[in-house]
């Protein structure tokens, strides 16, 4: 997920209440080859489009946020769709960064700001505490 969001320069927000069904219709709809969503792409975005994936997911306001997707992320992110009940995900979870532990009625998806922390710290940034969503945007 800190992957993605820093790659994609989104919210973390955003990113991390991703849904598999969003990941899932990525995939299946191929939303890159479709002209009208990629006219409302940035120059950037419609340049990288040929080399990752685009999925679109549901961020402030409403709004359709687009969110690129490496091929070697989309691989794994095959594979950690298809390990979810092995992993103690359980079925009714819709997201695509699941919480593990999700308590009942508590939120299901994983806190995108403490895994922003966690590796800021991990991997020694000399200012780690730049390395947070709003700096990335």
């Amino acid at each position: 997920m800190v992957s993605l969001t820093s790659f994609n320069r989104k919210r973390p927000g955003e990113v991390s209440k991703a849904k598999v069904q969003n990941f899932l219709n990525a995939k299946r709809l191929q939303l890159g080859k479709n002209d009208e969503v990629v006219q409302k792409l940035d120059k950037l975005d419609r340049f990288m489009l040929s080399k990752n994936l685009l999925m679109q997911i549901i961020g402030k306001a409403d709004h359709h946020v687009p969110v690129l997707i490496p091929k070697e992320l989309e691989d794994a992110l095959d594979v950690l769709i298809e390990q979810r009940t092995e992993m103690g995900i359980p079925v009714e979870n819709e997201y695509l960064f699941p919480q593990r532990n999700a308590k009942p009625g508590g939120k299901r998806h994983m806190d995108p700001w403490h895994l922003f922390r966690k590796y800021a710290k991990k991997y020694g940034l000399k200012h780690p505490k730049l390395m947070r969503g709003t700096n990335l945007r």
